[in-house]
């Protein structure tokens, strides 16, 4: 059987509400909040199996129109890391991508990603081993939209 409990998320400007299904029968999914930048879900291991719950369902029966709505970035896990931290983002859509890893300075100290992506969930590695210790920030660009996440190293 398919997932059938809820996900919760949250959005960067205080909204939030539920995805998953209506009832454990394999009914239909509901969204009540589709603004949302974030995914919870009580640790990054749990959320990607959670995800991949719902991107991969039992059986053909349960199966679930799961295409992402807006671009997320997802929380970077570990973190606080040593030497290597790993982000996540989803993609509604095709396009290109542009990830880079600035100081506290606002120097850019790293580029992940720069390339064409397709639809769906992408996920990257952060190497801090060449970095002093210190805070982060991680730029995530895609056609326009540009998403933020704090990134602390300690060594």
């Amino acid at each position: 059987m398919g997932y059938s409990g809820t996900l919760t998320y949250y959005d960067s400007i205080g909204g939030g509400g539920i995805l998953g299904k209506n009832d454990s029968n394999g009914g239909s999914p509901i969204v009540q909040d589709a603004r949302y930048s974030h995914l919870i879900a009580e640790t990054p291991a749990d959320f990607i199996s959670k995800l991949d719950q719902l991107l991969h369902p039992a059986t053909e029966n349960e199966a679930i129109d799961t295409e992402p709505v807006s671009f997320t970035l997802l929380p970077n896990w570990p973190n606080p890391f040593n030497p290597i931290t790993t982000f996540a983002f989803v993609l509604p859509e095709a396009g290109d991508v542009h990830a880079t890893v600035y100081n506290m300075l606002g120097a850019r100290v790293d580029e992940p990603v720069k390339s064409n992506l397709p639809a769906g969930y992408h996920e990257f590695q952060f190497d801090g081993r060449d970095f002093a210790s210190g805070v982060y920030f991680l730029n995530v660009e895609w056609e326009g939209v540009i998403r933020n996440q704090k990134m602390l190293l300690v060594k």
